[in-house]
């Protein structure tokens, strides 16, 4: 029974658009009425990301170096944009599980 009062509740409040979008912030917003849980969400989220991508749950800084992304370890609001992307894309192709790789030196972004 509480499987469908959470699905209804993940309907009601139209938790699948921001789901597509890869918001887990607003989710967890409209669910919590707050922020509570949001860093242990965002954690979560990214481990389970790199596993989904190929990658130890805990490499993010291979991902980040094979995105051309600063490499910091950190899974702030630009590696969590390129995980949501890379699993988009990921799930539309169905074939590489990772994103196309641009050359970068030293972890810096550089243009494509």
């Amino acid at each position: 029974m509480e499987r469908a009062g959470a699905s209804v509740n993940w309907d009601i409040r139209d938790l699948n658009r921001w789901a597509d979008e890869g918001d887990a912030e607003t989710i967890t917003k409209k669910i919590n009425d707050g922020k509570n849980g949001l860093a242990a969400r965002f954690d979560r989220l990214a481990r389970i990301s790199l596993v989904l991508l190929g990658y130890r749950a805990d490499n993010v800084l291979q991902f980040q170096a094979d995105h051309c992304l600063r490499v910091d370890g950190d899974v702030g609001p630009k590696t969590r944009a390129v995980l949501h992307t890379a699993r988009v894309l990921d799930r539309a192709t169905a074939n590489s599980a990772r994103l196309p790789l641009r050359r970068c030196r030293f972890g810096v972004q550089e243009p494509c």
